[in-house]
């Protein structure tokens, strides 16, 4: 893992097409603005866990399942139960 310490409107670039901006330090929380490529998906981790798991499931389960795990999802109340997605 590279660390790195940037102030308030210092820049990270990742390859070609991603910017990290800092936009601001308040309260112990960083804002941090994402300037990338619209072929790039930009996800909080929590979300991009949440995809991972739905599309697990989705591979897993038959189609008489799939409308249950769309319930879910659009209903906020998915469930992380059942098996691994490693």
């Amino acid at each position: 893992m590279l660390i790195l310490t940037r102030k308030e409107g210092e820049k990270i670039t990742i390859g070609d097409s991603v910017v990290l901006t800092v936009l601001g330090i308040k309260n112990g929380k960083v804002k941090i603005g994402i300037k990338a490529s619209p072929e790039t998906k930009v996800m909080r981790e929590e979300v991009a866990a949440r995809v991972r798991r739905i599309n697990y499931l989705a591979s897993t389960h038959g189609e008489d399942d799939l409308e249950e795990i769309k319930r879910s999802w659009d209903g906020g109340e998915f469930s992380l139960e059942g098996g691994n997605e490693d």
